[in-house]
């Protein structure tokens, strides 16, 4: 029986290296205690702008030329006319010798965050209504008139991208010029501008954008060098994938002294369920080949719908008459979709959804998911959630290749603004605990404090662990899905989640 026992934690180890949050980073308890501290934030903000600055200096020569300027801008599909340009460089060159010094631009950048208030960014902001809730009221208008306001939008987006190009006039960076404007222009762009000449379109205009700040160019261009490769990805499935068989092979058919192995063992997936889950990787890999942040805001956008279809169909089970179980599973399920939301914000302030073609995949992919995952919910419930386990551990396989092989780069870039808020002010949060079913220490790892966007990926690994690790208990009908903000009454509060990691 030892020897039983020692061969099953070693094969749970194994799997949950590359099917929950396990895989993650590991962080020094000590820098996991607290969140950063202003002068270690000041002192990375310094260096910040050093490398920025050196990103702008081509030649080296310690100061940065309007030409130097005019080419950093044009790299990244933000050209510059001669006046912006001239007024660049006026509200930079203090001494008026037509040069940018080290100084000179470190006070630039101070006074475009102050502008800011006070926050480094990308530059990026929410296309469409993901993440624009800042002004938005409370309730929607009628389906109608929203329909009529969306459709407007969408129509002069595809007109933007098909005559422009992706990214060539809505401030993506150079790599969001899509496959779209290759193909669509030739066809379609003549067609567009006749309709438009004889009144049967309106004017197409220059969508309103700013340019981005001298330090956001740098940022920009830095996340164009990440890099994600598909092979890994697939290789880190099949060890996932073989792990799991080897626990069906070996506890299958007896007991287990772990709860981990027998979840795992008992929950294999049919084949017309991995059909499916097979094809979607297949179009991830060919559409988002190269482009990490878009394939992460893609999953994203999809990620969220699960939860949506759950507590859909669990209200109709209710209402019907059909079941009533635990209410807290409702619960659980919509602290899912916030994570999840939370993770979209993040991609959209990383300039993930650029792309108009993405948004259009992506959105239209969420509603015929939504039908999909609902007539499989009320064929098996059981297999609904198996197949968003699927996904869920697709996200973990992805994000965990993204950190390793991006380490060195992730670990020089700030953390967006909706990062820290999110995983720094709301670390101890009701929402937060109530996605993770676990009592067990090991199963509820806190969220570590944020400054790089390493850091920031490496929190979202996590939280894609934790979706897993629920997924996988809501197959059993046996389990007490029970959410950690449920058992834990002061795990609202930062002192409340001390307390419960250890009082540090």
């Amino acid at each position: 029986m030892p020897r039983l026992h020692a061969a099953a934690l070693a094969l749970v180890a194994s799997a949950a290296a590359t099917a929950a949050h396990v895989r993650t980073p590991k962080v020094p308890l000590a820098a996991r205690a607290r969140a950063p501290r202003a002068a270690p934030r000041l002192a990375h903000a310094r260096v910040a702008r050093a490398a920025a600055f050196a990103h702008f200096d081509t030649d080296g020569d310690g100061f940065i030329s309007a030409r130097e300027l005019g080419a950093a801008f044009e790299r990244l599909d933000q050209p510059l006319t001669v006046g912006e340009l001239a007024a660049r460089m006026r509200s930079a060159d203090l001494d008026a010798d037509a040069r940018i010094s080290l100084d000179e631009f470190e006070a630039l950048c101070a006074r475009e965050e102050r502008a800011d208030g006070g926050e480094a960014d990308y530059g990026f902001e929410p296309s469409g209504y993901y993440g624009a809730d800042v002004g938005d009221p409370a309730t929607p208008t009628n389906g109608f008139r929203s329909a009529a306001e969306n459709f407007k939008r969408e129509l002069a987006a595809l007109r933007r991208a098909t005559r422009h190009g992706e990214g060539g006039s809505d401030g993506a960076s150079r790599t969001a010029r899509g496959a779209l404007a290759s193909w669509a222009r030739p066809l379609f762009a003549p067609v567009d501008e006749r309709l438009e000449g004889l009144g049967l379109l309106p004017v197409l205009e220059e969508e309103r954008s700013v340019k981005p700040r001298l330090a956001s160019l740098r940022l920009r261009d830095e996340l164009d060098r990440l890099q994600l490769s598909n092979e890994a990805i697939s290789r880190a499935e099949k060890t996932r994938i073989a792990n799991r068989r080897a626990l069906t092979q070996q506890f299958g058919g007896q007991a287990s002294p772990l709860r981990e192995v027998r979840e795992l063992a008992s929950q294999e997936t049919p084949w017309f369920v991995m059909l499916p889950y097979q094809a979607l990787c297949l179009f991830l890999d060919a559409v988002f080949d190269g482009r990490p942040l878009a394939r992460f805001w893609f999953l994203e956008t999809v990620a969220r719908v699960p939860y949506f279809v759950f507590t859909t169909m669990l209200h109709l089970y209710e209402t019907l008459g059909w079941w009533r179980g635990e209410q807290l599973v409702k619960q659980l399920h919509f602290a899912q979709e916030s994570n999840e939301l939370h993770h979209l914000l993040i991609m959209e302030a990383l300039g993930g959804d650029a792309r108009w073609s993405d948004r259009f995949l992506a959105r239209h992919a969420a509603l015929l998911y939504f039908g999909a995952l609902c007539a499989l919910f009320f064929a098996s419930p059981a297999l609904s959630y198996n197949f968003s386990e699927l996904l869920e551990s697709h996200a973990v396989d992805t994000y965990g290749e993204f950190l390793r092989t991006n380490k060195q780069a992730l670990s020089a870039l700030p953390a967006p603004k909706v990062a820290r808020d999110y995983y720094n002010l709301e670390r101890g949060s009701f929402l937060r605990r109530a996605m993770r079913t676990s009592d067990r220490p090991e199963a509820v790892p806190p969220p570590y404090p944020v400054v790089t966007l390493y850091d920031v990926f490496a929190n979202i690994a996590a939280d894609e662990g934790a979706h897993v690790s629920t997924m996988r208990s809501c197959q059993d009908s046996a389990d007490d899905i029970r959410p950690l903000a449920a058992s834990f009454g002061n795990a609202g509060s930062a002192q409340g989640w001390d307390e419960y990691d250890g009082g540090d």
